[in-house]
């Protein structure tokens, strides 16, 4: 195999891995978000909020919770770039 075809066929590998990376990543993201998505919760006088589905998960969250002492907690988190899923290291 020529120089050319190996780094084309070394680019196609690192390709597909990113798409299954990516793949995975969209899965979890919907997996967290099944189990996040709790309308019940959002029934809070102090909470107004829009709900409207993405078709790919952007890396924002927002989340909040009240206490058993009734004080209204806000989790709001950016993970764009940052990935889901775990970092297994790559076998050489």
């Amino acid at each position: 195999m020529g120089m050319l075809q190996q780094r084309l066929a070394d680019q196609l590998v690192l390709q597909e891995e990113y798409l299954e990376r990516k793949e995975q990543e969209q899965r979890i993201a919907a997996g967290y978000m099944n189990r996040l998505i709790a309308l019940d919760k959002l029934q809070d006088p102090a909470v107004k909020y829009y709900l409207q589905p993405a078709e790919n998960f952007s890396g924002d969250l927002l989340a909040l919770a009240r206490t058993p002492d009734a004080r209204l907690h806000l989790l709001l988190a950016d993970s764009t770039g940052h990935g889901l899923a775990p970092r297994l290291p790559r076998c050489q």
